[in-house]
């Protein structure tokens, strides 16, 4: 559940944690088997590993260093060569150790037609033995599996494929990874967290469907579980995309952006200072560093530093963005990734018509973060791919709709949600700001903001559908009419 945001370089969305595996976007063995790089393959992997600097790659190239020579060098023969100067030894050595014993485990894994290929005696130990068996299985467990044809699985055979939706549950998304960070964060954030997880162990058993065995639920615990799935949109909505937390991290990335700490002198490993020059590297390198960094670069006095310096002042001090309000898409209307970068120039276009205010905006004026909020499987019910068992026969698995179970659980199960900010602290500017929102959302037929009728009074009543809607059209299926409501209390 992420957000991009018009104007600004598109940033993950947060999450409590990972849900699964999130692959990088090139793997090592990305250019085929390294033994038949050329020395230009081989520099461009080590650039991708973290080994990238100028002089060390130039050294590559005009000894015409090959993927073949670099895996067959012992690592002892590396440590006296005058390619590599001592302190880039261990980047290289560890890319080194990388090329011998991961690209190829990775292309026997990913493999989705042989399964195998032909791989140097040393993998082929390393494969065979139960240390490396067992790490593949964690992995697995966690959600890092490979893909081979039919039985996805290495770790363990098919008889026990209920293992794999413990840990990371791929089918459902139930599993004892959200368990365990909604109890933790509900607890420090003061959120009741109405999902017993204690009670649905009680009621799990193992039972057989397909041909494959699955972890089955007892059936009078299906509303434990949709408690479940509301609990974690409610720790979303409230916490992980909170509209200060996501402002902040969007200024953080406009900071990025602008290139502020490009050329920036950090102070790592104690008294040894390097210059880092261009996003890439630098991000590989504050990846690596604690939360120190940030205040390294509040109390520095390194020129390069002084426009991200006084962003993150600006973070201390609290002078964020301002929220302007949100507004909601019919799921007919949703928009596309594809238009992210142009809403901030459509607002800038929706100046008011009637009593306009006194007040030009540019699509620089604004910021637009989208979020795409969900029960974990985008518009599908999860629960429809939960399977449960009853006491009548506690062996057979079963499905259980939504209609079996209430009518008041809710219709769709995933929307989207606009949150418009202003850059300007100036109260006027920001009123204006919040004419020009409102405006856009009749525009584009969006759902009236919250304060809408209190910041621009003169623009909703434009809106027909906002505000000549009866009783009964507010009144949906899973909301009783007004005559079950009086039945309900006699």
């Amino acid at each position: 559940m992420g957000s991009p945001a018009a104007g600004w370089a598109a940033a993950p969305a947060k999450r409590a944690r990972r849900e699964g595996f999130a692959e990088s976007s090139r793997s090592p063995a990305a250019d085929g088997d390294p033994r038949l790089w050329d020395t230009e393959q081989l520099c461009q992997h080590l650039s991708r590993s973290g080994v990238s600097e100028p002089g060390l790659l130039r050294r590559f190239r005009e000894s015409g260093v090959t993927g073949a020579m670099l895996c067959d060098l012992p690592a002892c023969e590396l440590q006296i060569t005058r390619i590599c100067l001592p302190d880039e030894r261990p980047k290289v050595l560890a890319c080194l150790n990388q090329l011998r014993q991961t690209v190829d485990i990775m292309k026997v894994f990913n493999d989705p037609v042989h399964g195998h290929i032909e791989m140097h005696p040393l993998l082929v130990r390393i494969i065979d033995t139960p240390q490396f068996q067992r790490l593949r299985y964690i992995k697995q467990l966690g959600g890092t599996y490979f893909v081979f044809p039919g039985w996805p699985y290495r770790g363990r055979p098919k008889e026990k494929s209920f293992l794999y939706e413990i840990v990371a549950n791929k089918k459902n998304g139930i599993d004892v990874d959200k368990w365990d960070y909604f109890a933790r964060d509900c607890h420090h954030l003061g959120i009741q967290n109405n999902f017993d997880y204690r009670r649905l162990i009680k009621f799990i058993r193992v039972c057989e469907a397909g041909n494959q065995k699955h972890i089955c639920a007892r059936d009078k615990e299906v509303g434990n579980l949709y408690d479940m799935f509301h609990t974690r949109n409610c720790l979303h909505r409230r916490a992980y995309q909170h509209k200060v937390g996501n402002i902040i991290e969007i200024i953080d990335n406009l900071a990025q952006k602008a290139k502020c700490f490009s050329g920036a002198r950090l102070l790592i490993g104690g008294s040894n200072e390097r210059a880092y020059h261009g996003m890439a590297e630098l991000t590989e390198i504050t990846a690596t560093l604690t939360d120190n960094v940030y205040l390294e670069i509040l109390h520095s006095s390194c020129p390069e530093l002084s426009e991200a310096r006084e962003i993150l002042r600006k973070i201390e001090r609290r002078e964020l963005y301002k929220f302007l309000g949100e507004t909601q898409p019919e799921r007919v209307n949703e928009i596309p990734k594809d238009q992210y970068d142009g809403l901030a120039g459509d607002i800038a276009n929706s100046k008011p018509e009637k009593d306009p205010p006194n007040v030009e905006l540019t699509a620089e004026d604004f910021i637009v973060d989208i979020l795409n909020m969900d029960y974990g499987m985008k518009d599908q019910n999860p629960i429809d791919n939960v399977l449960f068992y009853c006491k009548a026969d506690p062996s057979k698995a079963v499905k259980i709709s939504k209609e079996q179970v209430s009518r008041l659980l809710p219709r769709t199960f995933s929307e989207q949600v606009i949150r418009v900010y202003c850059k300007h602290q100036d109260p006027v500017i920001v009123s204006a700001a919040k004419q020009y929102f409102v405006q856009w959302c009749i525009k584009r037929d969006f759902t009236k903001p919250q304060d809408g009728d209190v910041v621009a009074p003169h623009l909703t009543p434009l809106k027909q559908s906002w505000n000549n809607r009866s009783r009964d059209e507010y009144t949906t299926a899973s909301e009783p009419s007004c005559k079950q409501k009086l039945s309900f209390n006699k």
